[in-house]
């Protein structure tokens, strides 16, 4: 089967004369790619002339002059922006990478039905209305959310949001012969371009951005792109989006959110691909217009404890922790206490921005009347497995409750949890023992990075590590978790280790 349709325009808009291709991809690069349909649009401009290229044969001759510069955009399908939405840029990106090919004078843009990152164009239009409007499919207000948090609430937390493949790209490059030449990829995700060059085979010599239009509208895209996906801004386009912020009275709530976020993050040492000083100009500008707080102006928090640190959960069972004990890289269990997490996403309170906020309750195993132990926990994700932790403890039950009842429009999560404290062998960490569910145990490991990457070549002597998303972040949590935790069974458990490995 030809999978190949060619077409040679005379009065395209953009580019003027070109050769345009459509492609058929097979069944197997649909389902691997996640194409929205079966189709694939290559628009080809060229120094050369193209008016005799017909056939896929035709391909063998050199379509570009050699050692030249040639231009590509891979694009994925936007369709509401092509409609007119401005709450991204995708449409402009479209129009201006078609004029730089087009001035240029030669170039290759493709578009790929890929909509909503693979997920349909359905998803895309729920999650813009969460995004955008803070509502579910079901039509009740949640809030608005960031993109990761509207994949969440979409797709749950198992399925990754991103699913697109390029398996059809190796294939049309081969076939006609254009992975023989080097392009200047027209975008800002350097990681893709890494992952065209080594696993698509196509040649990339340079990466620049596209030159984009930025308003009020998609502003915060640009800073979600920034602060979510590590993409690059350039001077430029910060200088854009500080006149665009400055010019209007009111920003938009997104744009405020992320501002905050940015701001904690380079106070915490976060290091993004743009101008820090330009970037703190557009934050000191957020803070001019919305007189808002900052966490760290919050009453309750500025006599917290503050500390950073590297933390990541390991799941276990219990023959792992028996064997842990008997090569003694655990060597005590100090403790064993049952736990109450309370989490909640906060789009306001007083200037708190959407991080990990907690209410934690600690209770003696036999006692479940009284907490012994009351704790305020905000937690500021870095980079990797590092986090800035502020922690409070709280004086009494009454307070927490009033607390509690303040927040209880915010509250998503409720998360019981036995933990044992453990002495670990030989390093300078913390090691919690959390019993979560029938099915979920875990060592959850704190400390300096060296130190805890240390003890896990430690514990590969003896176990099998394999490193987990941290179920006490509330954006891991399991929505089913809690459902496994059977109180009677689990304390009697927990109880026979903890008797079984301290040393009193």
């Amino acid at each position: 089967m030809n999978r190949f349709a060619f077409y040679h325009m005379h009065k395209n808009i953009y580019f003027g004369e070109c050769l345009c291709i459509v492609y058929t991809p097979t069944i197997e690069e649909i389902k691997s790619d996640a194409l929205q349909s079966p189709y694939i649009l290559m628009l080809i401009k060229s120094k050369n002339d193209l008016s005799r290229v017909r056939t896929i044969n035709n391909f063998q001759s050199n379509i570009f002059p050699p050692n030249s510069n040639i231009l590509l955009r891979i694009s994925s399908e936007c369709l509401l922006g092509a409609f007119g939405d401005t709450h991204c840029d995708c449409e402009s990106q479209r129009v201006t990478s078609l004029r730089e090919i087009n001035i240029a004078g030669q170039g290759i843009y493709i578009h790929i039905p890929q909509e909503g990152q693979g997920n349909s164009l359905f998803y895309k239009n729920q999650e813009l209305e969460l995004q955008v409007n803070g509502v579910d499919p079901s039509g009740k207000y949640v809030g608005e959310k960031n993109i990761q948090e509207a994949s969440e609430y979409l797709l749950g937390e198992k399925n990754r949001l991103d699913k697109r493949n390029y398996k059809s790209l190796a294939h049309i490059f081969k076939t006609l012969k254009l992975n023989r030449y080097k392009y200047d990829l027209i975008g800002n995700n350097y990681e893709k371009a890494t992952y065209f060059s080594k696993s698509i085979g196509i040649k990339i010599n340079s990466v620049h951005n596209v030159k984009r239009v930025i308003t009020i509208e998609n502003a915060g895209e640009y800073l979600a792109k920034l602060y979510m996906k590590d993409f690059e801004i350039t001077d430029q386009e910060l200088q854009n989006i500080y006149y665009v912020l400055f010019s209007v009275k009111e920003l938009p709530t997104r744009v405020v959110s992320l501002l905050k976020y940015i701001k904690e993050d380079i106070a915490y040492g976060k290091q993004f691909r743009a101008n820090e000083k330009l970037l703190r100009k557009i934050v000191a500008l957020c803070q001019s217009k919305q007189k808002v707080l900052d966490v760290q102006d919050l009453t309750l928090l500025k006599d917290s404890t503050s500390y950073t640190e590297y933390q990541t959960e390991i799941a276990i069972n219990k023959r792992g922790i028996d064997l842990l004990f008997k090569n003694q890289i655990l060597i005590n269990d100090e403790s064993l206490a049952y736990e109450e997490n309370y989490f909640y996403d906060l789009i306001y309170f007083r200037g708190v921005p959407t991080r990990s906020l907690k209410i934690r309750k600690s209770f003696r195993l036999m006692n479940r009347e009284h907490p012994i132990n009351l704790k305020l926990i905000y937690k500021v994700p870095l980079s990797g497995k590092n986090y800035v932790i502020k922690s409070i403890s709280i004086a009494s039950e009454e307070i927490v409750d009033l607390i509690s009842l303040a927040l209880k429009d915010f509250e998503i999560h409720f998360l019981p949890v036995f933990t044992h404290n453990i002495t670990p062998a030989n390093v300078n960490i913390t090691v919690l023992l959390k019993r979560y569910s029938d099915k979920l145990r875990t060592l959850s490991l704190m400390g300096k990075e060296n130190e805890v990457k240390k003890f896990i070549q430690l514990m590969r002597r003896y176990v099998k590590v394999e490193e987990i998303d941290d179920p006490t972040n509330h954006r891991y949590i399991k929505q089913n978790l809690s459902l496994g935790f059977q109180w009677n069974k689990l304390s009697a458990e927990e109880l026979k280790i903890f008797k079984k490995y301290h040393k009193g």
